[in-house]
């Protein structure tokens, strides 16, 4: 004789006999002698609620961590802005400092032009040769002495040039490592 054929829906009791399965689940659970009957669906309901708790807590996890990212990643934006506007102020005043440091050439190079026209004109007018070699001894030692004022003009300049450039970084670098520029 044939075994009878099981459906999905039915399922075998201890006793053999063909039991719908959704019986099964919601009867209680042969337990040990003694030990409160408990039922599948209970067990089910304490993981599912013990699941919805793992799930809020990770749910809570995920929401703490994105703020702090959201946080950390505005308080970046807001440093790279300001060293952009930092590096921006610095670049402007360079170009202020190269076009100071670019008159500054043409006022010496006229200066000088100037100097050595002056210095032909006098040098034709001379009648003798002693009076050439002591026009043009003391037009060297002017060139020397305007040489000399000239660049402690530029080295001047020069620093100027660079502390005003640097400027806005190092307010910008003290800002950033709470230091008073």
């Amino acid at each position: 004789m044939a075994a009878p054929r099981k459906s999905p829906r039915t399922a075998t009791s201890k006793s053999g006999a063909a039991v719908p399965a959704l019986a099964l689940v919601q009867a209680p659970v042969d337990a040990p002698a003694g030990a409160p009957e408990a039922s599948p669906v209970l067990a089910l309901g304490v993981v599912i609620e013990q699941v919805e708790g793992f799930t809020q807590v990770v749910r809570q996890a995920s929401t703490s961590s994105l703020e702090q990212s959201r946080a950390a990643f505005n308080r970046l934006k807001e440093a790279a802005d300001e060293a952009a506007a930092s590096l921006e102020a610095a670049r402007k005043v360079g170009d202020e400092g190269v076009e100071a440091l670019r008159l500054k050439a043409l006022e010496t190079i006229k200066t000088s032009t100037d100097a050595s026209f002056d210095f032909a004109r006098a040098l034709a007018g001379c009648k003798t040769l002693t009076d050439a070699f002591a026009l043009q001894n003391e037009h060297a030692r002017k060139q020397v002495e305007a040489f000399n004022a000239q660049a402690k003009d530029y080295a001047g300049l020069v620093q100027k040039v660079a502390n005003d450039t640097m400027s806005p970084l190092t307010a910008s670098f003290g800002k950033g490592f709470g230091l008073t520029a």
